[in-house]
């Protein structure tokens, strides 16, 4: 949607992609080592993220250009995250309900101030850097720029965990091929 992107950017992330790829190679023979589980779950990942910013995008557009709702675009954005959330915390309520495990972990976690403190933290930033990708998503000319930028709370996240919440640090293991 929005501008077509050109064959610079094209090539910048076929280049990204590829370095992501091979940089951690020790030794070119061994592509093999991405022949894993893993790999796929990885791939699913990312098209699942693609899929939703999409569906988030086109779902925006939709609100947006909608007369009879008489919404600005920040409106829209509040709205789309309340009707978001209500629903994502309805579908994960009925799952815990009826998987045992499930309902044990969430007595435990509200028999623990703190863990319930942590929990409600963690879901308030969630949804707050969630609207700011939505937020977002109107002021560029291709939502792919908002995917792509989206990924960058990977490495983020990871650092902040290593730092901030003294997450153990573990090597690179060893090719087994």
């Amino acid at each position: 949607r929005g501008d077509e992107i050109g064959n610079v950017a094209l090539a910048g992330m076929v280049l990204v992609a590829a370095g992501c790829l091979l940089l951690p190679l020790a030794d070119f023979r061994r592509v093999r080592g991405y022949v894993t589980p893993v790999t796929l779950f990885a791939l699913v990942a990312a098209l699942g993220t693609t899929g939703y910013t999409m569906i988030d995008d086109t779902a925006l557009r939709l609100l947006r250009g909608t007369e009879t709702v008489g919404l600005d675009v920040t409106q829209v954005t509040l709205l789309y995250i309340a009707l978001q959330t209500t629903s994502a915390t309805a579908m994960l309520g009925l799952g815990t309900l009826v998987m045992p495990p499930e309902r044990r972990r969430l007595v435990t976690m509200f028999g623990s101030r703190s863990m319930a403190l942590s929990a409600g933290v963690m879901g308030v930033a969630i949804v707050a850097t969630y609207g700011l990708v939505l937020a977002a998503m109107p002021l560029v000319s291709n939502v792919s720029y908002v995917a792509a930028f989206r990924q960058l709370s990977i490495p983020i996240g990871a650092v902040f965990g290593l730092t901030l919440q003294g997450e153990p640090r573990y090597r690179p293991r060893k090719s087994r091929m």
